[in-house]
């Protein structure tokens, strides 16, 4: 299982970080990311599997979690 974003993501995607702010992205992503797969799971999906089967779903998965941190 691997976080759906990255702080580089965040980066190229959204907007520059000062360093701390990296730091902080660094701790959340993961967090966010496994929010996402319960949510999932509470509907039926496995969002991990989806990715394997059809890897153009982790690029829907990259926006919310980079938006969310």
């Amino acid at each position: 299982m691997s976080d759906y974003a990255t702080v580089a993501d965040i980066q190229e995607l959204k907007r520059t970080l000062t360093a701390a702010e990296q730091t902080r992205a660094g701790y959340l992503i993961p967090i966010i990311s496994n929010l996402i797969r319960v949510e999932a799971q509470r509907t039926g999906r496995d969002y991990d599997q989806m990715i394997v089967d059809t890897p153009v779903s982790y690029t829907h998965l990259k926006l919310p979690t980079i938006y969310s941190v």
